[in-house]
C-alpha cells in the first residue's frame, strides 16, 4: 500500500503570474508570425484561429484555478492555522505538566492537568468548527475519524493520570511530594528521612491498590482508543519525523493498558511482604565487576547478606569476598564437594581450573539459572560455618555503575581514611580487585563496608532525595545494573520476568532473537577498554533465510589512571538464537571447544573465542540459517537482548537494503517490512 500525501498549508503558494504567461494575448503592432508561430501542417490562418480559441480556454482555466486557490484559503489554508495553534498550546501544557513532576508539586501538577485537559477539549472545538466539512468528504473523513481517537485517548489518559494523584495524594509526602499544608499526612510515630519515608510508602501501597480500579478503567480506555486508529493511513516518515513508527509504538504500549493496570496493582500488593511487611526477609547482594564481563553481568566478587522488616534494614549486614566460599568448601570435607563438580569446557580450556569454583557459578547468562547453580556452593559453605551464609529469600545483583550511580545521590563515603565518590569508585574498586588474592587479604572487606555505608547513608538520607533515587533505581534496573531474583514468591518472579528484571533469556516467539553474551576469561579487568560492535545481516540465500551476526572488537585507549590495568583481553562469546537455527559456519575465533554449540531455555548457541591485544580490532562472524516460519505476513520481527553489565553497545541490523540502528540500553525490538 502507497504512503499517503499529506496536504502542506505552510508554504502553499500558486502563481498566477506563470499560469497567465502562457495565455494573455502578445502585444498590439508586433508581428504574430514573430510571437505565434504557425503549428505544424496547418495554415497560418487556421493556426491563429487555434491560438484565439486557445487563449479563450486559458483565461477560463485562469479563473477556475484563482476560484479553487480562494477556496482552498477559505476552507483549508487559513482554518489550519487555527489548529495548528491549538496544537501548539497542547504541546505547552505537556511540557509543563513534565516540569511539575519533576518538582514534584502536587497542586500544580493537578493544575497542569487540568489546563492540558481544557486544552485538548478545545482542540476538538477548533477543528470542528474549522473543519466541519472534513467529516465527510471523503478523501479526509478516515482522518478526521482518527484525529477523534487521538482526542479520545489524550482526555482518558489525563484522566487516569488525575485519578492516581487523587489516588496517591495522601501518601504523596512519603515520597517526597510538596502537598497544601493542610493536606500533609504526618505519621506521629515516622522520621523525617528517605528511610522512614520509604517505610510509610510500604505500608500503604496495599491500600492505593484497593482505589487503582477506576484509573486502571480510564488507562483501558486510552488503548480502546488508540486500536481504533489504522496507522498504515499514515507515511512512514513527515519531514524527517517518524510519523507510522511512532503511532504503532504507542498503540503496541497504550493498547496494553489493560495489561499494565492490573500489573501496577498487584505490584503493590506484593512488593510489602517482598520488604518484609508482616515477615522479616533476608536477601544477599552479590557484586558483579563489569570491568570483568561475565554471563550474568559480571565476575561475583562479592557478596553481602540483610535483612529487611517493614521496609527498613535491619542492622543485620555482614559481607565477604566470594573467594570465601570456595575457601569454606575447600577446607571442610563437604558432601557436595567430593569430588568437587567438573570444569565447564571454556573454563577449563582458558581460564586453566581443574574444576568448578563457587565464583564462576554464573557461567549461564539466565540470571535466575546462575543463582541456583551458585546456591548449591552458598549451602555447602553455610554447611561448612561460613557465618554470612545464612538462609535467603532472594538474590540481588548490582555492578559497578550501580555503585557510581548511588553515591551521586548519597554522596562520598569514606572509609579508612579514603574518599569514594561517584568520580572515582571505578577505578578504586578496579585496582583492589586487580591485586592478587594475598594482596587482598588485608583489603578484602572494602567493597562490603563500602556497600554498607552506601545503604546506610541512603536510608539516613532527606526524604526529598527520594525522586533522585527512584529515578536512579528504574533506570539501572531497566538496563539491566540491578537484578532481581526472588525464591520463595511465584507471582513476585513471575513479574518481575514479565517486565525483565529478573535477568531471564527471554522468552520470545513473535519472530526472530538474538542475544550476544560475552564472557571475559582473560581473568583481567579489560572490558573497560574494550567496545563492540555488532552488525546483523538478514537475507535469503537459496531459499534460505539466512542471519550474519558480525561482532567488532576495538581496544581503545586508557583513561589517565587505568594504564596498570591494560592487559590482553580474551572473550568467549555466544550467539543465542531461535530453536530449530542451524550453523553454517563461524569466521575469526582464536579457538574453540566442545561447549562452541548449546541449548539453554529454549534457544540454541553458537560460541567462538577472541584474542585481543591492547589498541588492535578484531571481527568474529557467525554465519546461520533461522527457520522461515519466523517470517510472517512479510513482516520480520527481530528482538535483541541486552547482557546485564554492558553499556550502549551498537547493533546495526540490515534487511533488503535497509538498515536500523540502535545502541542497546535496554532490550530492543526491530521490525521489517518485506
Amino acid at each position: 500500500m502507497g504512503e499517503s500525501k499529506f496536504w502542506k498549508p505552510k508554504g502553499f503558494s500558486f502563481n498566477f503570474n506563470n499560469l497567465k504567461a502562457l495565455f494573455t494575448p502578445k502585444p498590439k503592432g508586433v508581428p504574430q508570425t514573430l510571437l505565434r508561430k504557425p503549428l505544424f501542417g496547418m495554415s497560418e490562418e487556421a493556426s491563429q484561429r487555434f491560438y484565439k480559441k486557445l487563449s479563450i480556454y486559458g483565461g477560463a482555466f485562469l479563473a477556475v484555478a484563482a476560484v479553487i486557490g480562494i477556496i482552498l484559503f477559505i476552507f483549508v489554508i487559513k482554518p489550519s492555522y487555527a489548529v495548528i495553534a491549538q496544537v501548539n498550546k497542547i504541546k505547552e501544557d505537556k511540557a509543563l505538566l513534565e516540569k511539575e513532576f519533576k518538582l514534584q508539586d502536587v497542586e500544580k501538577i493537578k493544575e497542569a492537568l487540568n489546563q492540558l485537559r481544557v486544552d485538548i477539549l478545545d482542540l476538538r472545538k477548533v477543528r470542528d468548527g474549522n473543519f466541519p466539512w472534513a467529516k465527510s468528504f471523503a478523501p479526509t473523513k478516515d482522518y478526521f475519524s482518527d484525529s477523534e481517537h487521538f482526542i479520545n485517548a489524550g482526555v482518558y489518559a489525563i484522566d487516569a493520570i488525575s485519578e492516581f494523584v487523587v489516588v496517591a495524594e495522601p501518601f504523596a509526602d512519603a515520597a517526597g511530594f510538596k502537598l497544601k499544608k493542610e493536606s500533609e499526612i504526618i505519621d506521629p510515630n515516622a522520621g523525617s528521612g528517605l528511610a522512614d519515608a520509604f517505610a510509610l510508602w510500604v505500608k500503604v501501597m496495599p491500600e492505593v491498590a484497593e482505589k487503582m480500579d477506576g484509573v486502571i478503567e480510564k488507562a483501558d480506555k486510552v488503548g480502546e482508543e488508540l486500536l481504533q486508529v489504522d496507522a498504515k493511513r499514515y507515511p512512514e516518515n513527515f519531514k524527517g519525523v517518524p510519523i507510522r513508527s511512532n503511532i504503532e509504538a504507542s498503540q503496541q504500549y497504550l493498547a496494553k493498558a489493560s495489561e499494565f493496570g492490573p500489573d501496577i496493582k498487584a505490584a503493590l500488593t506484593i512488593v510489602p511482604p517482598l520488604l518484609g511487611v508482616g515477615q522479616e526477609k533476608r536477601y544477599a547482594i552479590i557484586m558483579q565487576n563489569n570491568a570483568e564481563l561475565r554471563a550474568t553481568g559480571g565476575f561475583w566478587t562479592n557478596f553481602a547478606t540483610f535483612r529487611v522488616r517493614d521496609g527498613k534494614l535491619n542492622s543485620d549486614f555482614t559481607s565477604n569476598d566470594m573467594y570465601s566460599i570456595d575457601d569454606y568448601i575447600a577446607l571442610t570435607d563437604t558432601p557436595y564437594t567430593q569430588p568437587w563438580p567438573a570444569p565447564l569446557p571454556p573454563y577449563r580450556e582458558y581460564l586453566k581450573v581443574e574444576h568448578t569454583w563457587g565464583r564462576d557459578a554464573n557461567y549461564y547468562p539466565d540470571y535466575p539459572t546462575s543463582v541456583d547453580y551458585w546456591m548449591k556452593f552458598y549451602r555447602q559453605a553455610a554447611w561448612a560455618g561460613h557465618p554470612s551464609a545464612k538462609p535467603l529469600n532472594g538474590v540481588f545483583a548490582i555492578d559497578t555503575n550501580v555503585v557510581s550511580e548511588l553515591l551521586k545521590v548519597t554522596g562520598p563515603v569514606t572509609l579508612n581514611g579514603f574518599t569514594y565518590d561517584s568520580n572515582n569508585v571505578t577505578l578504586e574498586l578496579e585496582k583492589l580487585a586487580s591485586l592478587s588474592l594475598r594482596e587482598q587479604a588485608g583489603r578484602k572487606k572494602v567493597l562490603g563496608d563500602l556497600m554498607e555505608e552506601m545503604l546506610l547513608n541512603m536510608y539516613k538520607a532527606d526524604k526529598n532525595l527520594w525522586p533522585k533515587f527512584t529515578e536512579a533505581a528504574v533506570k539501572l534496573a531497566t538496563e539491566k545494573h540491578i537484578l532481581v531474583y526472588v525464591f520463595d514468591d511465584p507471582k513476585a518472579s513471575e513479574l518481575l520476568e514479565k517486565y525483565n528484571f529478573s535477568g531471564r533469556i527471554v522468552n520470545y516467539d513473535k519472530g526472530d532473537y538474538s542475544y550476544v553474551v560475552s564472557t571475559n576469561l582473560g581473568g583481567d579487568k579489560t572490558n573497560i577498554f574494550v567496545t563492540k560492535e555488532v552488525s546483523h545481516k538478514i537475507y535469503q540465500d537459496g531459499g534460505k533465510w539466512m542471519h550474519d551476526v558480525v561482532i567488532n572488537y576495538k581496544y581503545g585507549q586508557p583513561m589517565p589512571g587505568y594504564e596498570p590495568l591494560v592487559k590482553v583481553y580474551r572473550d568467549w562469546v555466544r550467539v543465542y538464537a531461535p530453536a530449530g537455527s542451524s550453523l553454517v559456519s563461524t569466521e575469526g575465533s582464536d579457538g574453540s571447544t566442545e561447549a562452541d554449540k548449546g541449548e539453554e531455555r529454549g534457544k540454541v548457541y553458537f560460541a567462538g573465542h577472541i584474542t585481543l591485544p591492547p589498541n588492535e580490532s578484531k571481527t568474529i562472524t557467525f554465519k546461520y540459517e533461522i527457520p522461515s516460519s519466523l517470517l510472517k505476513d512479510k513482516l520480520y520481527y527481530l528482538y535483541l537482548q541486552k547482557q546485564p553489565g554492558t553499556n550502549n553497545d551498537k547493533h546495526i541490523v540490515t534487511l533488503n537494503g535497509k538498515s536500523q540502528t540502535v545502541e542497546l540500553l535496554t532490550d530492543k525490538e526491530l521490525l521489517f517490512r518485506l
